[in-house]
């Protein structure tokens, strides 16, 4: 009896941990089913690419991961068009789903996201005409 109890939840224990991974390898590597999955993993890989930021939004520090405190955001030119490339990739992952079959919060939320998307990507051309001397933060 024990035996076929054993085998039972082995069983079921398996084919959850076989849907959790396929849930998480959908959302991780494709498009997400939902879009409230692929909002949360746009912010995610966005801001991961940025140290300082994660230190501001203070989120891994309650899980005890503090290795990122250390390190200043990378401005190299390669790391811009690193942080560029995952831009477009995610504006192009958004734009393949369907806004009119969203309900008002999604569709606003796809709204105000492709809009800073969209921002940042016109802002590409842009990047190399700042001010070399600015009141803030002096010579450059």
């Amino acid at each position: 009896m024990i035996k076929i109890t054993a085998k039972w939840f082995g069983g079921a224990l398996l084919i959850g941990v076989v849907a959790v991974s396929a849930f998480a390898a959908n959302a991780i590597y494709f498009k997400p089913w939902t879009i409230n999955v692929y909002f949360e993993r746009a912010f995610i890989k966005i801001q991961s690419t940025s140290p300082e930021t994660l230190s501001i939004l203070r989120i891994l520090e309650q899980f005890g991961f503090d290795g990122h405190n250390a390190h200043l955001d990378d401005i190299s030119e390669k790391m811009v068009q690193h942080k560029l490339q995952i831009v477009k990739d995610e504006l192009s992952t958004l734009r393949k789903y369907d806004r009119s079959s969203l309900n008002d919060r999604q569709a606003i939320s796809y709204d105000i996201f492709e809009y800073y998307l969209e921002s940042m990507v016109e802002g590409d051309r842009w990047k190399h005409h700042n001010y070399p001397l600015n009141q803030m933060f002096g010579v450059q």
